[in-house]
């Protein structure tokens, strides 16, 4: 496996990454969402956490917030 080093090539090599079928979607529990900080800046970093599972292994989770 190769190593990824952005979102892109990720998408672009996607064929690559993809070796069993998973038939269940993952379960996404929504009030385990927590962000660290209310307010931010520029260059501040933030920390996102989220409880998923599924019955295979999660390997990537992508968000936009």
């Amino acid at each position: 496996m190769k190593e990824i080093n952005n979102i892109w090539q990720f998408f672009e090599n996607l064929n690559e990454y993809v070796y069993a079928t998973d038939i269940g979607a993952p379960e996404i529990n929504v009030q385990s969402l927590k962000v660290d900080k209310k307010q931010v800046k520029i260059g501040d970093s933030v920390k996102v956490s989220i409880r998923i599972t599924d019955e295979t292994e999660i390997k990537h989770v992508f968000m936009f917030y």
